[in-house]
């Protein structure tokens, strides 16, 4: 028997595939690649926290990532962004909850990465990346897939959860760079 969260993983492979590769363009190991990457995660999840407001343990949590993706970004002392405020869109909480919570697994992956690049960012520029505070958020949310949901429900979440990973995708292709005519 297929779990909710292997079906969810199952339905959004395409998507999640998607988004990394529209985070692939971003350099780590310049101040504007890391720059563009946590300032795509911090307006991922201001458009995403609205959805949360009546699940505060996962609003609380989700909260604290974008409060670190912050924090993170502060520390590479560049000058601030001006805010470019997306519209918020109503999306089913557990498909918020998979997508961002799940996305931490992804970064392991990351800090991993920059272990090995040549640049080396302070402990505060990869704080965002190395934080494993999200387990316990993660593990209720686990548990709650797992509990009475109907088919129709679950294909709604995986459904919604396209639509977070999509999100993020857009907030990546909004800042990155414009192809040169070289390349294109």
């Amino acid at each position: 028997m297929t779990t909710g969260r292997e079906y969810l993983n199952r339905e959004t492979r395409g998507k999640h595939t998607a988004v990394e590769a529209a985070f692939d363009v971003f350099d780590m190991a310049t101040g504007e690649g890391m720059d563009a990457i946590l300032t795509a995660h911090i307006g991922a999840m201001d458009r995403l926290l609205p959805a949360l407001s009546d699940h505060p343990a996962y609003r609380d949590e989700i909260a604290r990532l974008r409060s670190l993706a912050s924090l993170s970004r502060d520390a590479l002392d560049l000058p601030e962004r001006a805010d470019t405020p997306r519209q918020a869109t109503a999306l089913h909480p557990l498909a918020i909850a998979y997508v961002v919570l799940g996305s931490r697994l992804g970064a392991r992956v990351i800090s991993r990465r920059l272990d090995r690049q040549a640049v080396r960012w302070s402990d505060d520029v990869r704080g965002y990346f190395t934080d494993e505070g999200s387990g316990p958020a993660w593990a209720k949310l686990c548990e709650e897939l797992e509990t009475g949901h109907s088919d129709a429900e679950l294909a709604d979440i995986a459904d919604d959860a396209q639509r977070v990973f999509a999100l993020y995708g857009e907030e990546a292709r909004a800042l990155s760079p414009a192809p040169s005519i070289a390349n294109a």
